[in-house]
């Protein structure tokens, strides 16, 4: 049994696993949860951004990244938070030239 004392060390532990978890998410995984979310096919995601399925599967499975400008079209257009999916795509494009940094959002 925790009391009430306990509860903040033991929120904290699971705050850090979460934020890990959200931090490995990458542009597509984060597409496609969102698209899952809202039960759309891949086809309806991708009409309701005006790209070809191909394109969307694309992005989905990670084979392409959009630019931060386009990320963050493509958030609006489906309703997610911008500055969510663009830091995603900032950080994704980071991983793949090895470079050692990560950005995240001040506040």
């Amino acid at each position: 049994m925790t009391t009430e004392q306990d509860s903040p060390a033991i929120y904290a532990e699971d705050q850090v696993w979460l934020d890990a978890q959200v931090a490995a998410l990458t542009f597509g995984r984060r597409l496609r949860a969102h698209r899952l979310c809202e039960e759309w096919t891949q086809e309806q995601a991708a009409q309701k951004l005006g790209i070809s399925t191909q394109m969307y599967n694309a992005y989905e499975k990670d084979r392409k990244l959009p630019t931060p400008k386009k990320a963050y079209e493509m958030a609006t257009a489906l309703g997610m938070v911008p500055e969510m999916l663009v830091l995603t795509v900032i950080n994704d494009q980071l991983r793949k030239d090895h470079l050692p940094f990560q950005v995240s959002m001040a506040g």
